[in-house]
């Protein structure tokens, strides 16, 4: 983890390369050329250390990031599907600044819904208090919320019971003889029914207004399954270029798991492809573990998203140092 071998030699450590990509994100970040970004997986993992530990991670990430973060995933999907809808039917679409967000709003981007019996005017003075501290809270000041004591938001996000039916389901798709290319498919209908479908119906009706199509309810229902089978038929064909990227990589990291019969499936296999998936499409750098480095590289991540992967810190330090 990165994370921790930075926050190690901003405490002294006696690693030298870990010292020298330190201070080069450093210098990068206090010169504007360059931000570190945080995101829900990757606090996921801080948040399981221990309240010292913690403290000095939180203050590392304040410096690096300066409150800057990618909005949770399931809002991802969103901007993701509009992406897709507004490219297929034509209309202008532009998703940067709903994909950011203030490491305060890590969880969720949307306010919390305010008593119904508060007045009018407490509702207001509530949601300035909210926004307020939102808008400036570090992850410093997220941790102290907690009094350091975060183990529950590091939690498991998927129990044993359902890796056994994953390698179950691994082990009896390859005893039928199942091929690569109808596993790829089917995982990336899994996730865009799962997570882009439910959105497609907004974008399409903001599209037809902004097309004055005049869609009732039926055409956009057709539209949406359409757009379903239009998506996959391009991803079947590697024709869906950089739309929809966190339901590619996603689909291409199951099928690369599954294909594997030497690897199991662990907790930390969900968290690092989702950590990739959101990080990819909307970063130019990232540095993980050699494994998924590889995965993500064969996958040609680079020319489909445009961002570099390391997966050790000599390549690092020669991205950076470059």
């Amino acid at each position: 983890n990165f994370w921790v071998r930075l926050r190690d030699a901003s405490l002294g450590a006696d690693n030298e390369p870990f010292q020298r990509l330190l201070e080069r994100l450093r210098y990068l970040v206090r010169s504007r050329s360059s931000i570190c970004v945080m995101q829900f997986w990757s606090f996921h993992e801080i948040a399981r250390q221990a309240p010292d530990s913690l403290r000095a991670t939180a203050a590392l990430v304040d410096e690096l990031c300066e409150g800057v973060a990618l909005v949770p995933s399931s809002e991802l999907s969103y901007w993701d599907a509009g992406a897709f809808v507004a490219s297929e039917m034509g209309v202008p679409y532009s998703d940067l600044r709903g994909r950011w967000t203030w490491i305060g709003r890590l969880m969720k981007s949307e306010l919390p819904e305010m008593p119904a019996e508060v007045s009018v005017e407490a509702r207001l003075a509530m949601k300035k208090t909210i926004m307020d501290f939102l808008h400036g809270a570090g992850m410093v000041d997220i941790m102290a919320a907690f009094r350091w004591d975060t183990n529950r938001l590091g939690a498991p996000v998927i129990d044993q019971s359902t890796i056994t039916r994953l390698e179950a389901r691994k082990s009896a798709q390859n005893h039928r003889g199942t091929t690569r290319a109808s596993v790829r498919v089917a995982e990336f209908r899994s996730v865009v029914e799962s997570e882009c479908a439910p959105h497609f119906v907004d974008h399409v009706l903001r599209a037809s207004a902004a097309r004055n199509l005049g869609m009732d309810d039926d055409d956009v229902i057709r539209t949406c399954r359409e757009l379903v089978e239009r998506s996959i038929d391009l991803f079947n064909r590697n024709e869906l270029g950089n739309f929809l990227p966190q339901e590619a990589i996603l689909a291409e990291l199951y099928t690369l798991y599954e294909r594997d019969q030497m690897r199991a499936f662990s907790e930390n296999d969900f968290v690092d492809w989702h950590h990739a998936a959101a990080a990819v499409p909307n970063c130019t750098m990232f540095f993980t573990e050699a494994h998924l480095a590889s995965q993500l590289n064969n996958l040609d991540v680079e020319d489909r998203y445009g961002c570099v992967v390391a997966g050790n810190i000599r390549r690092a330090l020669e991205l950076l140092e470059a």
